[in-house]
């Protein structure tokens, strides 16, 4: 009997604290705009710990002036579908912005586990400190801020975000940091599109997919790379949509998979300008295992660029299969022949092409270009060069590439 009574009275403590955790409040903005006028809400008194908060659809404004939200005195959760302006951060449990919702953040931290936003979120602070980052489809996320970093909120346990999840729109107006947590179940998936005027850096997750109809893009480069060499951080990269950067793409992973709907494709500069703020146009696939069914292409309606494909173990024992065109370099009738920029480089145990090189051709089309059909590489220690040199097409006045293979006999 005592027992039960015991156990009884531990339930009804637990209950009390759930019930205490999920009070909620819901701002009316009665008397005027100020987030902690207790006379804006519904019951009346300044939101605190454990409480979730609601904004509603077509209340006036809601104005953050506070500090910063510091955990031990605001709320757990926000859900807001109205507008929120705010120049200080946010620290809190769950953030929710709803289809009619709008956020302006003009400073401070986004920190939270868990990020939804289906509606508009305008951020001009310093970074998102967010465990699990969802941006839905009918979410915008639009970042003015010149360095913007993702990363874990190590209130909660980890120093990455462990999942990455965006079938909506985020654009950044310079450089985009996302810091992946290592480790077995976290992902990263763009089914929407993740755009940066400069670059995109990405780190860590076990997977990276980008979905078909998905798009990364970035002005200057895109990196997804290990933490080192050696070091298997990313076990797998998918890309079933669109890779694109004004400069360099490089990609570092265990298994690297180019599906047929994929591109991967970097535009250049004007001959003579093969490198612009130090960003090298080229493609490089590092990887253990490798396939291509789409496209990989550098050069697009100018100057050219090189393609290298290398594994990223230290006996050097990876494989490449390619069933889709590698397309490697276009210089425009004012090219210099000293400098054949259309370069492919392999350095891989087995390499198998089914479908043809492209070097060194003129715009869009590739008539009279190198073509290695259905040959399979294998072993090391074994390098073979063929250059392509003043081919006249009848597209192409002047055409200059360099294929490189350092892997073994045919």
């Amino acid at each position: 009997m005592k027992i039960q009574i015991i156990l009884l009275v531990i339930f009804l403590s637990v209950f009390s604290v759930l019930n205490a955790q999920i009070f909620t409040r819901t701002w009316t903005g009665a008397e005027d705009n100020n987030y902690d006028n207790p006379n804006n809400w519904d019951p009346k008194g300044r939101p605190g710990l454990g409480e979730k908060i609601i904004i509603p659809q077509n209340s006036p404004k809601c104005i953050v002036t506070s500090t910063t939200f510091f955990l031990a005195k605001y709320p757990d959760e926000i859900v807001n579908s109205g507008t929120i302006e705010s120049a200080s951060g946010f620290h809190l449990q769950k953030f929710t912005n709803t289809e009619t919702g709008i956020v302006k953040m003009s400073s401070g931290s986004m920190r939270s586990k868990e990020f939804i936003n289906s509606g508009t979120f305008e951020f001009d602070g310093n970074n998102f400190y967010i465990n699990n980052f969802k941006n839905l489809d009918s979410g915008k996320v639009k970042i003015t801020s010149p360095i913007t970093e993702f990363k874990g909120w190590e209130g909660f346990g980890e120093t990455g975000v462990t999942e990455f999840y965006n079938t909506g729109t985020i654009t950044g107006e310079g450089f985009i940091k996302i810091i992946g947590e290592t480790g077995t179940g976290t992902n990263m998936y763009i089914g929407g599109s993740l755009d940066a005027a400069y670059s995109i850096d990405i780190k860590g997750f076990e997977t990276i997919e980008i979905g078909v109809g998905g798009k990364m893009s970035a002005g200057m480069s895109i990196d997804i790379w290990n933490s080192t060499t050696n070091d298997n951080d990313i076990n797998a990269v998918v890309n079933g949509g669109l890779l694109s950067a004004n400069g360099e793409i490089s990609i570092s992973t265990n298994v690297f998979r180019n599906d047929h709907s994929g591109r991967i494709v970097t535009a250049n500069a004007k001959p003579g300008e093969e490198d612009v703020k130090g960003i090298k146009r080229k493609i490089t696939l590092a990887c253990n295992s490798g396939y291509n069914g789409g496209v990989v292409k550098t050069g697009d309606g100018s100057s050219g660029g090189g393609i290298y494909i290398d594994d990223i173990s230290t006996a050097k024992n990876g494989h490449f299969i390619s069933e889709g065109p590698i397309i490697a370099g276009m210089l425009t009738d004012g090219g210099d022949p000293s400098h054949p920029d259309a370069k492919v480089v392999i350095f891989m145990d087995t390499f198998t092409n089914h479908d043809v090189f492209f070097l060194a051709n003129r715009e869009t089309t590739f008539t009279g270009s190198y073509a290695r059909n259905n040959h399979s590489i294998r072993g090391l220690n074994r390098t073979a060069m063929s250059n392509i040199n003043k081919k006249s097409h009848t597209n192409s006045k002047n055409a200059y590439g360099e294929l490189t293979f350092n892997c073994g006999s045919l």
